[in-house]
């Protein structure tokens, strides 16, 4: 029976698959299975409903669903049937009862949508859509819905206001699409029936739409000018508003909100702040600079401390040469930062104000700084001020004490600089300490310059001043940027302390330093053992290791030690495995200590193994090693000795899954992939097929997903019953644009299938890509044998028609669209754009260009955001004189916000190239311009407007 029927299935003939799909239900033979009887009453219901016998189909249906609930697979039957017969009550009536109860929140949403479209339809309906299209991240769906609520609420008794709701929620999502004017709209209409605070706060939404990009500045104005009257203190009012009128460039309209609005606002600060705004407007925009300085003197009046106004009418002044009020003005604002304890304030204006005094008044200027130094007594710009004005002809002692002072607040080759000269000024006093200070100094202040550095050295080493010099070397190392530079200062200056000051303590000090700057170098860590021993830190350090080791026999921080001495001997003869066993017994006891040490032994260990032709010895210590350093910190350089082991044995499994897990972490993904490439050889089973989901994964990581394709193929093949597998290399042919090979697996999945939608899905999908390949006499097959399931399906009748249409079939693609075509009762569809698009090229394929013409007007109308209708149309339209299609198309496409056929660039070029071709020359330049501001790149565009005597 089951045969029986799929062959009556395949033939088209459902009065025969559901007879034989009956005698299978009602056969007395208990060997057939419930499970067939049941899967059989879906498929009669299914095959009843699709031939457009719904009475029938229905009672089919609920039977089905007594026997045995499969609430998913009902609901795909219904689905189906509701799309082919919308308006029958009893079959939405039931869809919704088994979209509910599946639990499938799109099943739900797709009989809501249904349902608001019918009449009758509640605004319920409409909120409940909405809401479930939001849970599963649908929002165009989500916002048709509310359009279709808007149209139930304004038929509706009680209006928009009832449902005040709808607008606003679709200004909402309008806004967050960027599409400003018709939030604005939405926003609007609800504003205009609400009531009290509510109307109020959408008002004021509405304000705020306005004054953003792609408002309108001036229904902003007039908006937030409305509220204002009702509340002249509101800030979020007078605010926005003050900002519109800037935007607009509107004096006349800022000064009315600063005349009206001072006197309502009760907080100094506000005022302040709307004084100031205004003042910026005024100097900024209009260039007022007269105005601004009344009104930043009422701001001054009001609060004499606001820094921002006294800096903006000080700049005034100055810039006007006014400096007899600038003087005045600054004078009072020193005494106000003098009275708030304003510091930095207090230097700004110390600074400038002396600066004015400058050429005049020399002797006020100073005083002036002396005064801001008694506040900030290291600011370098008042000592450098002041200092400017004890030149050569000042008291020399006097100066250099001033230079001194500025001297232990510089830096870098300014530091420098005025140490050679205080030098230089203290040698002519005959000052040697000064000398000494000013060296100090200025190798402080510039640590780098390796002039002051060698001649106070040389100072100290004259005078045999051990302690300085170790301390200075000890202060240079300490700042050395390369650790290269920096040990051999470090060093120096321990030996100082060692030999010169006998004073190991000291000694060890300077070496914990420098082993801070290396602490991978093993000799400095002797060094500072030898000196804390010398300090007497550490009585055993010096003892004989072997017999050390002797007295040490239980594990401790001791006996690690003495091993790690006593290893670093036996390497340094070459004897790799006796030292090998000492540290890994040490690093047993202090794995910290002891790590570098381990590292270096196994190193040695594995390369006299390979020298002496021992690779299991090798292997055994590779693997030892990369252990070791991933443990102390180190997982990098772990990972790099097991790479180079395995370009030596590239089958190694072990090592290859740990650099898999390392390279991973790291996310070197190409390393990854060469990894999972070598262990497709080497795994097997399930193994096998995660290596080759991971070379994928990485490949596509790296950018290069293609370079997985041998890999999956071998893993695939080695692994045919893999799922995981055949769905991942078909992923990558969809990815990598490999179509023929995509579409041969994509058949195979449809003849495999059981399910008639899955056979329906795969026959189509393998028809669509060898119509993208160009082999469309070869998709006619698999697109008949999807017919065979679901003859009605749009996409599909889309893909019979190219595939007709690529095969020179063009009465056949005719007769099929035709009939698509007139079975349409709505006139607005995508699908059925897309066939009057298809329409369209046939005739233009005939050479008959006016109804080609007619089928892309047609569909336009039928989707009205077609980018690639309206690109074929206005291009058509132009070549045949028509501009008026033409402009209508162009239009259409300069709204896209996807990028289609032709650009928005192009679209408003052809727009210019209309406009002049019909004589109107400054249409024509704008929409130039607007395409070559549009795209930079479009030649065309630079090349018309030359044309035309533009540019």
């Amino acid at each position: 029976w089951q045969s029986l029927a799929r062959v009556a299935d395949a033939r088209g003939d459902g009065a025969e698959e559901v007879r034989v799909l009956r005698k299978l239900v009602d056969a007395e033979d208990a060997n057939v299975p419930n499970e067939a009887r049941t899967k059989a009453l879906y498929r009669i219901a299914e095959v009843q409903l699709a031939g457009g016998d719904v009475d029938a189909g229905l009672d089919t249906l609920k039977g089905a669903l007594e026997r045995e609930p499969r609430y998913g697979r009902a609901g795909v039957i219904l689905q189906a049937a509701a799309a082919q017969s919308p308006e029958h009550d009893a079959l939405l009536a039931l869809y919704e009862d088994v979209a509910r109860a599946s639990g499938d929140p799109a099943m739900v949403l797709d009989f809501l949508e249904r349902r608001a479209a019918r009449p009758g339809a509640t605004l319920e309906h409409v909120r409940e859509g909405v809401e479930r299209a939001d849970a599963i991240e649908a929002p165009e769906r989500a916002e048709s819905l509310l359009a279709q609520g808007l149209v139930i609420a304004r038929e509706s008794e009680g209006g928009l206001r009832d449902a005040i709701w709808v607008p606003i929620g679709l200004a909402e999502r309008r806004q967050a699409a960027g599409d400003v004017p018709n939030a604005i709209a939405h926003m609007r209409s609800a504003a205009e029936v609400a009531d009290g605070d509510q109307a109020f706060e959408l008002w004021m939404k509405v304000a705020d739409l306005a004054s953003q990009d792609g408002g309108d500045l001036h229904l902003a104005a007039s908006t937030y000018r409305e509220l204002l009257g009702s509340d002249p203190g509101n800030r979020a009012l007078w605010e926005p508003l003050a900002g519109v009128f800037a935007k607009l460039e509107d004096r006349d309209g800022l000064e009315e909100v600063v005349a009206t609005t001072l006197d309502a606002l009760l907080d100094p600060s506000d005022r302040n702040e709307l004084r100031m705004f205004y003042a910026a407007f005024l100097l900024d925009v209009e260039k007022a600079q007269d105005e601004a300085v009344v009104i930043l003197t009422n701001v001054l009046d009001e609060d004499p401390d606001h820094v921002e106004a006294a800096q903006r009418l000080a700049d005034i002044f100055q810039s006007t040469g006014d400096d007899e009020r600038l003087v005045d003005l600054l004078h009072r604002q020193l005494d106000r930062a003098r009275d708030r304890q304003d510091v930095e304030n207090i230097v700004e204006l110390s600074l400038r104000m002396g600066k004015l005094l400058e050429g005049h008044d020399p002797s006020g200027a100073v005083d002036l700084y002396r005064g801001g130094l008694d506040w900030a007594p290291q600011s370098a710009p008042l000592l450098t001020a002041l200092l400017a004005h004890y030149g050569e002809g000042a008291e020399p002692r006097e100066r250099a004490e001033l230079m001194e002072r500025l001297l232990g607040v510089s830096t870098g080759e300014e530091g420098a600089r005025l140490a050679n000269a205080l030098m230089t000024l203290y040698r002519e006093l005959d000052d040697e300490y000064g000398v000494a200070r000013a060296l100090d100094l200025g190798f402080k202040a510039a640590p780098g310059d390796a002039t002051l550095r060698a001649q106070l050295e040389s100072y100290y080493r004259e005078r045999e001043e051990w302690d300085q010099l170790a301390e200075t070397i000890s202060y240079d190392a300490q700042h050395r940027e390369s650790a290269e530079e920096a040990l051999p200062r470090f060093r120096e200056a321990a030996e100082l302390y060692r030999e010169n000051l006998q004073n190991p303590a000291k000694a060890a000090e300077v070496m914990r330093g420098a082993l801070e700057k290396a602490p991978e170098d093993l000799g400095l860590l002797e060094a500072l053992v030898a000196d804390m021993t010398a300090a007497g830190l550490h009585s055993a350090a010096a003892e004989d290791v072997a017999s050390a080791l002797e007295r040490f026999e239980e594990a401790g921080p001791e006996r690690a030690h003495l091993l790690r001495l006593r290893a670093r001997l036996e390497l340094a003869v070459g004897n790799a495995a006796p030292a090998v066993t000492d540290l890994e017994e040490a690093y047993g006891i202090d794995p910290a200590g002891t790590a570098q040490d381990l590292v270096a032994g196994l190193d040695q260990l594995r390369r006299v193994a390979a020298e002496t032709g021992d690779p299991d010895a090798e292997r055994a210590a590779t693997h030892r090693l990369a252990a070791v350093l991933g443990e102390a910190g180190n997982p990098e350089q772990g990972r790099d000795v097991l790479a180079e082991w395995v370009e030596r044995d590239p089958r190694d499994g072990d090592a290859l899954r740990q650099l898999r897990e390392v390279d991973a972490a790291a996310e070197r993904w190409g390393d990854v992939a060469r990894h999972e490439a070598r262990l497709l050889e080497v795994e097997e089973g399930e193994a096998q097929v995660r290596a080759g989901l991971g070379l994928l994964d990485a490949c596509r990581k790296i950018e290069a997903p293609g370079e997985a394709r041998p890999g999956l193929e071998y893993a695939l093949h080695h692994q045919p019953e893999s799922a995981e597998l055949r769905g991942a290399l078909m992923s990558l042919y969809e990815e990598v644009g490999a179509k023929r090979e995509l579409a041969e697996m994509v058949l195979q999945d449809a003849h495999a299938a059981e399910e008639p939608e899955a056979r329906f899905e795969q026959f189509r999908r393998a028809g669509e890509l060898l119509i993208e390949i160009g082999e469309a006499e070869a998709a006619l097959e698999p697109l008949a044998q999807a017919a065979a399931i679901q003859p009605e399906d749009h996409d599909l009748t889309i893909a019979l028609a190219d595939a007709y249409m690529g095969s020179n079939r063009l009465q056949e693609a005719v007769e099929l669209l035709q009939e698509a075509i007139n079975g349409f009762k709505r006139r607005r569809s995508p699908h059925l754009a897309a066939m009057q698009l298809r329409m369209a090229r046939i005739a233009g394929i005939s050479g008959d260009a006016e109804t080609q013409k007619e089928w892309l007007s047609v569909a336009l109308d039928a989707d009205k955001n077609n980018g690639d209708v309206a690109a074929e149309l206005a291009e058509l339209s132009m070549e045949l004189g028509d501009d008026d299609t033409a402009l209508k198309a162009l239009r259409v496409v300069t709204l896209q916000k996807t990028p289609g056929p032709m650009s928005k660039a192009l679209a408003f070029l052809r727009q210019a190239q209309i406009a002049h071709r019909q004589g109107d020359q400054q249409k024509a330049v704008l929409w130039a311009r607007r395409a070559r501001l549009e795209d930079d790149s479009l030649n065309e565009a630079q090349q018309f407007l030359e044309q035309i005597g533009e540019s």
